[in-house]
Parts: C-alpha cells; sequence; structure tokens
C-alpha cells in the first residue's frame, strides 16, 4: 500500500551501518533485558524510583501552572471591610 502523502527518501549510510538512534535503542534495549532478568531486586526499585520521580515531577509541574492560572484569573484584592477571623464585616 502506497501513502501518496508520505515522501520517503533514501538514506546513504555506510554498508552494514546502522543509523545511530538505531544503535542506541538497541544498546538501551539489552541493557534493560539483561538488567531486569539478572537483578530482580534492584530492577523493582529502578522502576519505584522512576515512577515516583515522573509522579512528583508532574505534581510540581501542575502546582505551578494551575496556581499561575488562578493568578492569571484572580485579581488578588480583597475587601478590607472584612474581618479575617470569622468572614463578617467590621
Amino acid at each position: 500500500m502506497v501513502v501518496p502523502w508520505i515522501v520517503t527518501y533514501p538514506i546513504v549510510r555506510p554498508k552494514g551501518a546502522q543509523p545511530t538512534g538505531d544503535r542506541l535503542y538497541e544498546s538501551l534495549s539489552q541493557f534493560l533485558r539483561a538488567f531486569s532478568a539478572g537483578y530482580p531486586l534492584p530492577w523493582a526499585l529502578l522502576v519505584m524510583g522512576v515512577v515516583a520521580c515522573s509522579s512528583l515531577a508532574l505534581y510540581l509541574f501542575w502546582e505551578v501552572v494551575l496556581r499561575l492560572l488562578a493568578s492569571a484569573f484572580t485579581s488578588g484584592k480583597t475587601d478590607p471591610g472584612l474581618d479575617r477571623g470569622n468572614g463578617r464585616r467590621d
């Protein structure tokens, strides 16, 4: 099946050479397979660490974004006549 809107260009490489991205992907895949098979406890700790770091990064990101949005839509002015303790006027 030929897709007319995708144009493919020939990539000129030395014979037998792989692109850098493919070599990097292969090396990382081999390392992860060997590490997960040979060291189950450090692998589990690594996975838990990655999940914890990504959740912390997402939390901080959304905390900043939502605070910026909230500050953009509020004027920041309060009514000076309100008593801060109970919300009633003086």
